[in-house]
């Protein structure tokens, strides 16, 4: 494991500053006492210069990617546990996208009718962005039934590829769709088996492209 800045310089000492919140992180690395071997001479750590506690940091390495969930459903098997932990996490993520990225509030809008439009329309956008995730998800691997819960791409990554991806209308009535910044649309619209060629189209070919996408 590397530390950087790195806590004990072995050659040419220099002044390093770290952070509260670092600090803490590290201390608990730290031995509490140290032995002197010549003199038999214990020594309170917070006089010396820090030295890690190798037992404590392997220890913590093993651990490295698991997690602890804590519940008060005794009869409850682990797996079960698991899947409503990650129930709940969905929940809030629905929140999270409604209020950030689709900007549900603060509402700029007074009359019961258009408030309804508005959180109907923001309802809509959600739905369409969570089977945006879902076609992408599905297309980089075969979900796992440990991983159905997560949504893949963030939601403001996919709003932001949208809206960056448009067509320029050319006489005649035909289009041609421009690149947009970013693999995001290009990881999107692969999902949904569209391959659009650097050509110019009319809205028929448009409607026919449309209609060969499967959504689910």
């Amino acid at each position: 494991m590397t530390l950087n800045p790195p806590l004990i310089p072995r050659e040419n000492p220099v002044s390093y500053r770290i952070t509260s919140a670092q600090s803490k992180g590290l201390r608990r690395f730290l031995k509490k006492e140290y032995l002197n071997k010549v003199t038999g001479e214990t020594v309170n750590s917070s006089n010396l210069m820090p030295m890690i506690d190798e037992a404590k940091l392997n220890e913590f390495n093993e651990l490295m990617g698991y997690y602890q969930i804590v519940t008060s459903e005794l009869d409850m098997g682990d797996r079960e546990v698991i899947e409503k932990y990650h129930g709940l996490t969905q929940i809030e993520d629905q929140f999270r996208e409604m209020k950030g990225t689709l900007e549900t509030r603060p509402m700029f809008v007074q009359t019961p009718e258009h408030i309804k439009a508005h959180q109907m329309v923001c309802f809509m956008a959600l739905t369409m962005i969570r089977i945006i995730q879902r076609k992408t998800r599905l297309a980089v691997k075969a979900a796992k039934e440990d991983s159905k819960w997560s949504y893949g791409i963030p939601g403001a990554r996919i709003s932001d590829a949208l809206a960056g991806w448009q067509a320029v209308e050319f006489p005649g009535e035909y289009y041609q769709m421009q690149k947009s910044k970013g693999d995001d649309i290009f990881a999107i619209l692969k999902a949904f088996g569209m391959e659009l060629k650097p050509q110019l189209y009319t809205r028929g070919e448009i409607r026919e492209m449309k209609a060969t996408v499967n959504l689910f």
